[in-house]
């Protein structure tokens, strides 16, 4: 296994960036986008139905499906050819963000209805009941499935392999072709995963219990 990962360190690398690369993308649209829409659905109930209707069809419509779906099909409709990897940050981002946007408006919704009656009839503006009660409390919330969310996002890239993104997964089956050497590779594919996701995890369940927050 270590003679490989030295002969062939600079291929594994180019996988493992391509990886975090679309990870991070990913994040970085799902996120932002998926806490704003969360969040005006859970103030404006069509919204939220539209918001509950995409997050039951990404649940219920495997996300391989939807890669291929948007790698070819959409693709020979509208008669255009992206590059694969760009292809792959808007399905896995659209889906990251639907997810997001489940989590927070759910969330959102579980706030007791008497701890925002209670701070109109101290005075409280409306900006200052968001900032100082909603905010806070949904944070605590969301923070710890956002963080799991990310974790399945980062599963989700393997799959991108089978639309020809050169990430770790397809790098490791290329290197298998070349070298047949299953149980060193994969042995070192299963060792990303686990430093990868081995924090997220524990982070998120750190975060889960030290925040958890019961409205009973």
């Amino acid at each position: 296994m270590l003679h490989i990962l030295l002969q062939y360190h600079t291929t594994l690398l180019h996988g493992c960036f391509v990886t975090l690369e679309l990870l991070g993308i990913i994040m970085c649209v799902g996120i932002p986008l998926g806490v704003l829409c969360g969040i005006a659905a859970g103030m404006h109930h069509e919204l939220l139905r539209v918001v509950r209707s995409l997050h039951f069809v990404s649940q219920v419509i495997p996300v391989l499906v939807i890669l291929f779906w948007f790698h070819y099909p959409l693709q020979a409709l509208l008669q255009v050819s992206i590059n694969p990897f760009w292809t792959s940050v808007v399905a896995l981002g659209g889906v990251n963000a639907v997810s997001v946007a489940a989590i927070v408006s759910n969330e959102l919704a579980r706030i007791p209805r008497a701890y925002i009656e209670s701070a109109h009839t101290l005075g409280l503006k409306r900006l200052h009941i968001a900032r100082y009660i909603e905010l806070p409390l949904l944070l605590r919330a969301s923070l710890p499935h956002i963080i799991t969310q990310q974790a399945a996002m980062l599963e989700y890239t393997l799959l991108t392999s089978l639309i020809s993104v050169q990430e770790l997964f397809r790098t490791a089956q290329t290197l298998n072709a070349q070298l047949y050497q299953p149980v060193e590779i994969y042995s070192l594919l299963i060792i990303f995963f686990f430093l990868i996701l081995t924090p997220i995890h524990l982070g998120s369940r750190m975060l889960r219990k030290k925040y958890f927050v019961s409205y009973v």
